[in-house]
């Protein structure tokens, strides 16, 4: 499901809903949904009451639907309030149902607050949007990246970390340890290696294979509270289905089977006291925000906006200094990784690699330096 605008939405312009891949027999309704609980998924009636029910989209004699949403009409959806759009597909008994999230009237800010806050701990600044605005900055290219992971110290060196080619995402176990995801990481010490979890230290040493499949794309590694670590997995077969792995340190691991329709992660930036992870994927209509279950692997979609992933950065507690990541639409789609600080009154956001085409960054939980991607 998609809709227009995604995200923060005018009264007065009725929301346009797209639905796809719908057998042309199948029932399909619309709902609005609050979230009482504030966990940043919808919740149902009885115990949370719906704002609006059993809105019927009509077959289009293909596989394909839309239907517009007149908010001038349907008074009775709250202005500035996080909700969310529930379609609800019935086909034989068999029911599927697709969230997205989305507000009436408001700005940005008030629309992602939440999501920021629950999962990154950081807060919706306004000012580090002003900051980028000079650069044109936007997230249109998002894909799964392979490269180098490099290690880049405040004001200090820029160093390969041996032993990590095809890497897929990178993030820190502990303050001297990483664990990164490989497709084919060809340049490794053994040569048994397969797509899969690794496990290194940031000088090389102690480098080892955790978790690997074959016939397997890991990406997007994020370590959860308990020394897990959680990735997905994406077959290189199509047709079959991407899956949510969490490895613990000991060599327990998990599966868990995505709902459909969830897209390709390419990033997860933050986790809610993990229970859900906020991933970014790229989808044929354009990046999404999503929300993934770790136990389960249901999803809700959140929307978009580039500011998203930009704030989400590592807020280092010098002055407030950032760490943000973005892509220069000005620069050829370069992807920079900055510094926003507040000086003199204005924004100054300073392009730390300027030579460089960084990607994925992890912030060193002990001190000032960070891990990325070299793409």
């Amino acid at each position: 499901m998609r809709i227009e605008p995604n995200a923060v939405q005018r009264r007065s312009d009725p929301m346009a809903v797209y639905l796809s891949k719908v057998p042309a027999d199948a029932v399909v309704t619309l709902s609005v949904l609050d979230d009482c609980t504030g966990d940043l998924f919808p919740d149902l009636p009885p115990a949370c009451p719906a704002i609006l029910e059993g809105v019927t989209v009509p077959p289009t004699g293909t596989d394909r639907r839309r239907y517009e949403l007149d908010f001038g009409r349907l008074t009775m959806v709250p202005e500035g309030k996080p909700l969310f759009l529930r379609a609800t597909i019935a086909r034989a008994g068999n029911v599927r149902s697709y969230d997205v999230r989305f507000l009436v009237a408001g700005e940005p800010c008030s629309f992602w607050q939440t999501t920021i806050a629950v999962f990154t701990g950081g807060e919706c600044r306004p000012e580090v949007t002003a900051g980028l605005a000079a650069s044109h900055w936007g997230a249109a290219d998002l894909r799964v990246v392979e490269g180098d992971v490099r290690l880049f110290r405040i004001g200090g060196e820029d160093v390969r970390v041996p032993s990590t080619s095809g890497a897929t995402g990178v993030a820190w176990l502990d303050e001297e340890t990483l664990v990164f995801t490989a497709s084919d990481p060809v340049d490794s010490i053994d040569l048994e290696s397969l797509p899969g979890l690794y496990r290194v230290r940031q000088d090389g040493t102690h480098w080892h294979m955790v978790w690997g499949a074959p016939g397997q794309v890991p990406v997007a590694p994020w370590v959860l509270s308990g020394e897990r670590v959680a990735f997905f997995s994406l077959p290189e077969a199509e047709e079959a289905p991407a899956e949510l792995v969490l490895w613990k340190d000991g060599g327990e691991v998990e599966r868990r089977p995505l709902k459909d329709g969830l897209g390709v992660p390419v990033r997860i930036l933050g986790d809610r006291e993990g229970q859900s992870l906020l991933t970014v994927v790229k989808r044929p209509t354009g990046p999404q925000l999503v929300a993934v279950q770790v136990d389960d692997g249901d999803w809700a979609d959140l929307g978009w906006d580039p500011m998203v992933p930009a704030l989400a950065g590592t807020e280092i507690g010098e002055a407030g200094r950032t760490l943000v990541e973005w892509e220069d639409l000005g620069a050829d789609g370069r992807w920079v990784i900055g510094l926003w600080s507040p000086q003199s009154g204005r924004q100054v956001i300073e392009d730390l690699l300027p030579a460089k085409a960084p990607r994925l960054p992890a912030w060193n939980p002990a001190g000032a330096e960070f891990a990325y991607i070299e793409d």
